[in-house]
């Protein structure tokens, strides 16, 4: 998995929030089961 620094300060690329965001979505796939509900706030 893919670790970046938070900060309100930090740019990141659009290669590194692509990896971030599907590094996210693939946990979230991993620990979801049928019927659940999840938001994803960015």
């Amino acid at each position: 998995m893919t670790e970046l620094a938070m900060g309100s300060s930090t740019e990141r690329s659009p290669e590194e929030e692509r990896v971030l965001i599907g590094d996210i979505a693939i946990a979230g796939e991993a620990n979801s089961k049928e019927g659940d509900t999840f938001y994803l706030i960015t």
